[in-house]
């Protein structure tokens, strides 16, 4: 049986045995860029010069030798990476979208001792540099590197398209309001929002970027009719702060009958619109 036939069956046995097959049980990933065009399931990968994991999905007609549009996903509190990456490629492929996926393990996303979590495999030495410096760096320079890495490995685009739900609306919105010229799109989806990660951890400070970008960035918010957090005032105090701050395209849609949901159905819409 071909090795991709084994992984899969493998998957199934364990997912029947043991329920879903759990994050770290995929090693980091090091085959090429062509192998990995014929299997479109999210491969764990680590970013080049900086510890942060991943999970990558190429698109199914992904080719070497053109640009492909990205689109970063930011999971929530909950932390179940591979369950988001998963759920974005299945509605990528069932639409057939050209999208290259990136699925990052960031730390901006809540809880107290991330150290000892489950959900996170890394070095005791990546932690101490953390509770140095703040997760909030080590998710900005994680995710820069990451992206330096999908451009020159796999034709990724210069800018590119994010969502965030839930607690990933934390670095989501700080990524618009920090370095909107870096960004294609964004769109956040029951998103959360307390100023977090726009301060560098320095009380008190609010760098919104001025970057001539930011007027024209489209930015979507997603929320759900059953959502309990529907009736949150953060959305509300996200848009002030961009319209405050001269960010003209920004807008706000209610899905009915939708509950807490990262709603990848409606982000990749969304950004398919914007792809010329």
């Amino acid at each position: 049986m071909p090795q991709r036939g084994r992984r899969r069956l493998l998957a199934g046995v364990c997912a029947v045995l043991m329920g879903p097959v759990p994050a770290w049980s995929r090693s980091i990933a090091t085959r090429g860029p062509e192998a990995q065009a014929a299997d479109t399931l999210p491969v764990l990968r680590q970013a080049s010069g900086h510890p942060m994991r991943y999970w990558l999905s190429l698109p199914r007609q992904w080719t070497p030798g053109r640009r492909w549009p990205v689109v970063v996903t930011l999971d929530g509190g909950n932390k179940a990476w591979l369950t988001n990456a998963e759920g974005f490629a299945r509605e990528r492929n069932r639409r057939n979208y050209s999208f290259i996926l990136v699925t990052p393990e960031i730390l901006s996303n809540g809880g107290t001792d991330l150290r000892h979590m489950a959900e996170y495999h890394y070095a005791s030495s990546v932690w101490d540099e953390v509770e140095r410096t703040g997760r909030c760096r080590f998710d900005v320079e994680g995710l820069h590197a990451i992206l330096a890495d999908v451009q020159r490995q796999y034709g990724g685009e210069r800018t590119y398209f994010v969502t965030g739900w839930s607690a990933g609306g934390h670095l989501t919105w700080a990524l618009v309001f920090r370095e909107p010229e870096r960004l294609r799109a964004a769109a956040l989806s029951g998103a959360n929002f307390n100023g977090r990660c726009l301060t560098n951890e320095v009380p008190h400070a609010f760098p919104v970027s001025r970057a001539p970008e930011r007027t024209r960035l489209p930015v979507k918010l997603f929320e759900g009719s059953d959502d309990p957090a529907l009736t949150s005032p953060q959305p509300i105090a996200a848009m002030r702060l961009a319209s405050e701050n001269g960010y003209a395209t920004v807008s706000r849609d209610t899905i009915q009958g939708m509950p807490h949901s990262p709603m990848p159905e409606q982000v990749l819409r969304f950004f398919n619109s914007l792809v010329r």
